[in-house]
């Protein structure tokens, strides 16, 4: 878990996790494509939680806990996508939470 100063003396505490079948540039195009959907639906939210298949983003403005964290979905017994971002006649699965 990460925290960053925000506007003012606000701080945002963050977590991202990937599941561990994702190699390196899997995973950061997964967080890269969830933490543009946060800026899609979510500006000016205290917090965020975006789930995806392969990857986890979530954002408060309060300390939480690692125990208390999205625990990354258990691994399936199918191949990862090779990559997150839509294609024509494709589903995406992203579930987002905002407070």
């Amino acid at each position: 878990m990460e925290d960053t100063s925000g506007p003012g003396s606000n701080t945002l505490y963050g977590l991202t996790q990937c599941v561990p079948s994702l190699s390196e540039p899997e995973c950061n195009d997964c967080l890269e494509y969830a933490i543009n959907q946060m800026s899609l639906c979510c500006v000016g939210r205290y917090g965020v939680l975006v789930l995806m298949a392969g990857c986890n983003v979530r954002y408060e403005i309060y300390e939480f806990s690692i125990n208390s964290a999205v625990l990354p979905p258990p691994p399936n017994s199918q191949p990862s996508p090779r990559r997150v971002t839509s294609q024509p006649g494709t589903d995406v699965q992203l579930k987002l939470i905002s407070v």
